[in-house]
Formats: C-alpha cells, sequence, structure tokens
C-alpha cells in the first residue's frame, strides 16, 4: 500500500471538468490478425471515439482518453523474438496516433507495444514493452519498469541470465506523464504490483491513475480521493474498471461514471460529469479554488 512521507497542502486551483474514458478491449480475435490489420482495427475504434467526443455536449473544460490493454501489440502467436515487432513497425504505430491526434481532444493510448531494435553500441538486440501517450501530435512515452519472468522475457525462453537485453523504464518520475493540463500517473502490469509510481516525485499531483494490464489479480491504488483510477485487462476474466476515488479509512471506494455506453462490442465510453482538476489551469482560464476537496488523503 501507498505511505506518502506528508499530506502536503492543496497548492493547486481546483477545476470541474467533464472526462471521458474510453476502454478498447478486443476479443481474442483481435490478436490472431496481422500487425497491419491490428493498427488499421484500433484506427477505425480511434474514430468512433473521436466522433463520439464530437457529439458529447458540454460546458466548460473536457478531458479525454482512449486506453487499451498490455500487450495490444505484440504477436502472440509466434516464438521467441518474433512475438517483438521491428523498429520500423513501432514507428509506423506511433506515427499513426500522431496523424489521428491531430483533430480531436482525445488523449490516445492505446495499450503497450513489444517490439525490438539492434543496438548501434554492441549489435545486441534489446527489447521493449511500452505505452504511447498521444495529444495534438506531442508524444509522451513509458517503459515497462518491472517484467514478467515469463511474458516479458519469452523472447530468450524465460532464461534469466538474458533479460539484460529488456530494455526497462529508468527515467525518474517517468511515470508520471504530463498531457493537456493533466497529471497522468501511468503503471504497466507487474509495476503497479511493485508500487513502481510510488517512487516518483509528483505524485500527489496525479489527476488520473492508469494501470494497463496482462493478468494482474491485485491492484494497488494510491490514497489520493478525487483522483480517475483506471484499469484495463487484455483478458475479460480479470477486472477491468474506471472510477473516481474517494477515500474511507483504510478503504479506497470507486465512484461510478455518470453513464457507460457500449459504442461498439470492444470500445465502451466512460463518462464523468464532474471531474475535478486540480493542477495548473489552461492560459487564460480563471477557476475559483475550491477548498472542500483535499489534494491528499492518507488515513
Amino acid at each position: 500500500m501507498f505511505h506518502s512521507k506528508s499530506a502536503p497542502e492543496c497548492e493547486f486551483p481546483i477545476i470541474s471538468a467533464h472526462f471521458k474514458v474510453y476502454i478498447y478491449q478486443p476479443k481474442n480475435d483481435f490478436y490472431q490478425l496481422s500487425f497491419a490489420d491490428r493498427l488499421k482495427e484500433v484506427e477505425d475504434n480511434i474514430e468512433l471515439a473521436k466522433e463520439n467526443l464530437k457529439g458529447f455536449s458540454k460546458k466548460g473544460l473536457i478531458k479525454a482518453i482512449f486506453i487499451a490493454p498490455e500487450y495490444l501489440f505484440k504477436d502472440l502467436n509466434k516464438s521467441g523474438k518474433e512475438k517483438y515487432y521491428s523498429q520500423e513497425q513501432k514507428n509506423q504505430f506511433k506515427n499513426t496516433l500522431i496523424r489521428l491526434s491531430q483533430d480531436s481532444e482525445l488523449i490516445l493510448a492505446p495499450g503497450t507495444i513489444c517490439w525490438q531494435k539492434t543496438s548501434k553500441e554492441n549489435q545486441k538486440i534489446y527489447y521493449r514493452n511500452m505505452i504511447y501517450f498521444v495529444y495534438k501530435t506531442q508524444v509522451m512515452k513509458y517503459r515497462k519498469s518491472n517484467p514478467h519472468l515469463v511474458y516479458d522475457f519469452d523472447f530468450s525462453g524465460g532464461r534469466l541470465n538474458q533479460s539484460v537485453f529488456f530494455k526497462k523504464g529508468s527515467v525518474a518520475n517517468s511515470n508520471i506523464i504530463k498531457l493537456n493540463g493533466l497529471h497522468i500517473g501511468v503503471e504497466i502490469c507487474l509495476d503497479n504490483y511493485k508500487n513502481q509510481i510510488t517512487n516518483a516525485d509528483e505524485v500527489s499531483k496525479i489527476d488520473a491513475h492508469v494501470i494497463v494490464a496482462d493478468k494482474l489479480p491485485e491492484v494497488n491504488l494510491l490514497p489520493l480521493s478525487g483522483i480517475l483510477s483506471i484499469k484495463v485487462e487484455r483478458e475479460p476474466k480479470y477486472q477491468t474498471f474506471v472510477g473516481i476515488q474517494e477515500n474511507k479509512s483504510f478503504e479506497v471506494e470507486l465512484h461510478d461514471a455518470e453513464t457507460i455506453n457500449s459504442l461498439t462490442p470492444d470500445l465502451t465510453s466512460y463518462t464523468f460529469l464532474d471531474f475535478k482538476l486540480k493542477n495548473e489551469p489552461l492560459k487564460g482560464y480563471q477557476p475559483q479554488k475550491d477548498t472542500s476537496i483535499n489534494c491528499l488523503i492518507n488515513n
């Protein structure tokens, strides 16, 4: 469980905003597709989300994010290093997200992509499991810091002496993604199990906590009232959830979205009509402070 050093004062203006979350959870058939066909499926669903967002009647600010699970782009039909896409395919994936982000308020974070690259220094192949966050062509990324001994070392048959070739996230505070006035805390599966995000200096500023996973049975939620918590699993039998947190004693309660709509069998939208954004406002926006909302509750 997360333990903070101290409970910080509310330094940031509290802004009321609408927040829409689009979760894309494709069925098993998706994972049988080629890279090109997968990318087309993801693009089609992002376009559906963008169109839905355009029709959303709003007052004031709106935030929106499109999220998919871990290993969305990993070729599970193949074996060893062939499961990992090439750098060229990774760039095609990234450039598609950049193009799709140009005309929308949607933050795009469609799961993780697993890819490989030959090092210029030693000519050895290194492997990554990473997620992009793209907004208005701005690109942020996060690499998994705590790889699974089987699912992330499968390029070497799970041999531990090969773990050096898995490129882990290592940059301090890389768990915090800053886009469109939001502080988004991100963890990939076992990162959450290891409480990776608690090492970030700006953890108390988080507006949304995003966990993308494959078979993560238990979840560590941050003791931050008012943040949006999102967990997206690859397999339906493991819990996927979206909600706004409220701390009660030693428990965290999640408040559901006001509306939940299935846009397709694989794409669901969640709408929160009164989300409290506690970070810096957009330029020119003059909010009133809401002292009734605590930045951090640590019971």
